[in-house]
């Protein structure tokens, strides 16, 4: 699979922002990266969301957060949580969804209270970013607070993952989908907890099964993983609906291999698959024996929400029941020194690619009609490649689309 993805610092077209919702990651359009707090020789991560995606008010935050949990009605649970699905959109929209897995986290805090929260993320972006970002210093803080990040843990996940891992600052200061689950972590277990953040850029089978392996080596039965994911994304809410079933039905599956068919054959979406997966697959090596479906919603279903243009949210708990029959996941070792294949464009090949997405927005504003392109005669541009594309202003998102799977030749997509 091959994953371009193109920074546009000017926006082509009042149009292409037309088909983003901010209930997506086109919500960054308001997060500013502050930079890092340096202090005492250590790095600690300041909040890019806070005012935008949630309150920068912490009474106002926790209030919300609070509401929310209230409100949330989740089925009774028998067993120890290892891992958590959560959606990561700005909390009017998920998080009616995400309170679902937390409410049942805050309701047995005492048992879960200084715990380590893995949480595994995907690069929205970090322009190149294809490994694995760890953040392994210091503390990440929100208006509720400062949480240590669990150094041991880190570090120990850094040397088991080799060269496809790094501590790379950048990456994590302009991803959302980390952060976002960080206030409600703190609510539901008082900030006693260590927090491990990781941002996965690759798709590939051998990082995200290297990445299970050591999660599963390091982790105990105090750890838990949160994988942050949302669902389709920009379809009619008809669409949505039966795209996402698809991937809930696949996890609830259980099966690993089933998950990563349905994602890489274009059946469903979900721009954190690669997180899902990797619990997949370390959950049954930590005592996951079931899976419980929490809440499934759009953003359609609350007020601020539109139908046309909808984003899924889900939210599951990974239990360790007391049964004997444990999950499969399916992980197998692989060499992490050979886990990534680097892809480059030529110049021409960018030139080509960057006309034909303006001849292609020209034709559809002017004419209203959708070009049809003749393959081009380069077989890299004809191979099956996935776009993502970031649109910028002033050095701040303003919208994000595209897919992470490669579905159809480079050019298509």
């Amino acid at each position: 699979m091959k994953l371009i993805v193109y920074e546009i610092n000017m926006i082509i077209g009042l149009s292409v922002l037309l088909c983003l919702l901010f209930a997506g990651c086109a919500e960054a359009e308001q997060a500013k990266p502050d930079g890092l707090l340096r202090e005492d020789n250590r790095m600690d991560r300041k909040p890019i969301l806070a005012g935008s995606w949630y309150s920068e008010d912490s009474a106002e935050l926790r209030a919300t957060i609070e509401s929310y949990i209230q409100k949330a009605k989740p089925p009774k649970i028998d067993g120890r949580i290892v891992g958590l699905v959560s959606p990561h959109a700005g909390y009017v929209y998920s998080g009616p969804v995400a309170a679902y897995g937390y409410k049942i986290l805050m309701q047995d805090k005492i048992r879960y209270k200084g715990s380590t929260v893995v949480i595994l993320g995907p690069n929205h972006r970090a322009a190149g970013f294809s490994g694995i970002s760890i953040w392994t210093e210091g503390a990440w803080m929100t208006p509720l607070g400062s949480t240590p990040i669990d150094t041991r843990f880190a570090k120990a996940l850094m040397d088991k993952l080799g060269p496809i891992a790094e501590f790379n600052p950048q990456v994590h200061n302009v991803e959302h989908s980390l952060e976002i689950q960080l206030p409600f972590l703190q609510y539901a277990l008082d900030n006693d907890l260590k927090i491990v953040p990781v941002v996965i850029g690759s798709q590939a089978d051998n990082v995200i099964d290297n990445l299970a392996k050591a999660i599963a080596e390091i982790a105990d039965e105090n750890t838990i993983i949160l994988a942050s994911t949302d669902l389709s994304h920009y379809h009619p809410k008809r669409q949505a609906y039966a795209l996402d079933n698809i991937f809930t039905d696949a996890v609830l599956s259980g099966n690993a291999d089933s998950l990563r068919k349905v994602v890489r054959t274009g059946k469903c979406e979900a721009c954190g698959y690669n997180g899902v997966l990797t619990l997949m697959k370390c959950a049954g090596a930590l005592g996951a024996d079931s899976i419980e479906k929490l809440k499934y919603a759009t953003s359609a279903d609350v007020p601020e929400g539109d139908s046309s243009q909808v984003v899924g949210y889900f939210s599951a708990l990974f239990l360790d029941t007391g049964k004997t029959e444990k999950l499969e996941g399916s992980m197998k070792s692989s060499n992490p020194g050979n886990s990534t294949e680097k892809f480059d464009l030529t110049k021409e090949q960018k030139i080509y690619l960057l006309k034909l997405a303006r001849k292609t927005i020209e034709d559809y504003i002017i004419n209203e009609e959708v070009l049809n392109p003749p393959p081009p005669d380069d077989q890299l541009l004809t191979d099956d490649g996935a776009v993502f594309v970031t649109l910028n202003r002033d050095g701040m998102l303003r919208g994000c689309i595209g897919q992470m799977i490669a579905q159809g030749p480079l050019y298509v997509a």
